[in-house]
């Protein structure tokens, strides 16, 4: 794979702000797939020759106004001082990947406030070089422990997922291709922000119907304290897997797994996944394990994303991904949609007529100008409220496959306001690298409401 070019980084606090955004004007109201109202934000003025190319406003982008109740321009404190950046490890390059990847760090909010972080690790100038996965860990007033290489054998592991437990422990996800095909893993910190991965476990990856393994996993705990399923409370670990066919033109099985550690036996690791009559299988770390995940729909993207509620409003789990717009053709690209539940996935496990899921779509973009494209990004709010934020490139229905990466859309998502219109970067003829817009690798977190009271 070859080294990705640089693309911009957009990150959101919900609630509060944005950052990088423009000012806007004027009032419209539409209503999304999903039935919930649109606010949309003023676009650029287009060009009449630009419209063929894709540029002219669809239908989730007419001119209107940004709601300053969902979304503030953030503006920094000249009196605050500005934290400077720490330099937590270096890498020759970037392997290319074809949509966003989930979380990479992680904050604990809990006693020792630990920070984590992980990363792919290049050797060397391209090509020909390994490719391995580190973590670093450090409390919030301690420094950061010596970098660890979680990754599995001398070269091959990559893409990593970062989240963490309810003591502050790290959990990595990566998968690891090449000569054995090893495919998805799991590790886990000895103990929070000790920074060593003694334990890793093979994921189960074989997707029933699929033609490769289960790759790209990315994670989010769960933490389930009712007795009345486990006497220990328990970090549910809710894992998607995308399966590893890396041509871009051809469709992806999306699989779900469910797993967690028991308290009382750390080296094991217990996982389900729907339509196995309730199986558990055991697995057993720094050993090979092989059995199946169960898929729900397919994608040509590999952004899909798992994230888990705070027990606010019943135990909410939700998959957010890019199904196609047509089945079966990847050149007519994406919608954006999700799938979720209120039961810690109970349901899901259970199968039968719980599975596969009811798909929640809110796009719907055949005959549009413009597509979902790769980067995708979710998280729960303090409510238990589900946001989703996406990029969209412009798109020419007459000509499938093409689309125009200087004409980008960032979009936001929420249950409760249905889809707004963050932002856009218009221009034709913009090349921002393989597998990248003019806006793209984004991602979304919410941000503690006692720093916004009352909203």
């Amino acid at each position: 794979m070859k080294p990705k070019a640089l693309a911009f980084l957009m990150v959101f606090c919900l609630s509060l702000g944005v950052l990088a955004v423009r000012s806007f004007s004027g009032a419209d109201k539409e209503t999304s797939a999903d039935g919930k109202r649109m606010r949309h934000i003023s676009e650029d003025v287009y060009r009449l020759e630009a419209m063929e190319a894709g540029a002219a406003p669809g239908k989730y982008s007419t001119a209107g106004s940004k709601d300053e109740t969902d979304c503030y321009n953030l503006v920094p404190d000249p009196e605050v001082p500005v934290p400077m950046p720490y330099m937590v490890w270096s890498t020759h390059y970037e392997f290319q990947q074809y949509g966003s990847m989930g979380r990479m760090i992680s904050a604990f909010a809990g006693t020792g406030g630990y920070r984590h972080v992980s990363w792919m690790w290049t050797a060397g100038a391209y090509p020909g070089t390994q490719r391995r996965v580190y973590a670093r860990s450090k409390p919030s007033a301690g420094p950061w422990n010596t970098p660890y290489e979680v990754g599995v054998g001398a070269a091959h592991s990559g893409y990593c997922n970062q989240t963490d437990l309810h003591d502050g422990s790290s959990v990595v996800l990566f998968h690891r291709a090449g000569i054995p095909r090893d495919w998805c893993y799991l590790a886990i910190e000895g103990g929070p922000g000790q920074g060593l991965y003694g334990r890793k476990w093979d994921l189960p990856d074989d997707i029933p119907g699929a033609d490769d393994k289960g790759a790209w996993p990315k994670a989010d705990v769960l933490y389930c304290t009712d007795l009345t399923v486990y006497p220990n409370p328990l970090n549910y670990i809710h894992i998607v897997e995308t399966e590893g066919n890396t041509d871009p033109q051809a469709e992806k099985r999306i699989a779900y797994l469910r797993c967690y550690v028991s308290p009382t036996d750390p080296g094991t690791l217990y996982c389900q996944t729907p339509n196995t009559g309730g199986e558990i299988y055991d697995i057993y770390m720094n050993t090979t394990f092989v059995d199946e995940v169960c898929g729900f729909d397919f994608s040509c993207d590999i952004s899909a994303v798992t994230v888990t509620g705070r027990g606010v409003d019943g135990q909410k789990v939700a998959i957010a991904y890019m199904p196609l717009v047509v089945t079966g053709d990847c050149c007519q690209m994406h919608d954006v949609a999700y799938i979720e539940c209120s039961d810690n996935g109970d349901g899901w496990i259970s199968g039968g007529a719980n599975w596969p899921p009811t798909i929640n779509r809110i796009t719907n973009y055949a005959g549009d100008n413009e597509r979902a494209y790769h980067d995708l990004s979710a998280c729960y709010d303090y409510d238990d409220n589900l946001h989703i934020v996406w990029v969209t490139a412009g798109f020419y229905p007459p000509k499938p496959c093409y689309y125009e990466p200087g004409v980008a859309r960032l979009y936001h998502w929420s249950e409760e306001n249905g889809i707004s219109l963050i932002t856009s970067a218009i221009y034709e003829g913009a090349d921002a690298g393989a597998h990248n817009l003019n806006i793209a690798k984004m991602s979304v977190s919410a941000k503690d409401p006692i720093y916004h009271p009352g909203g």
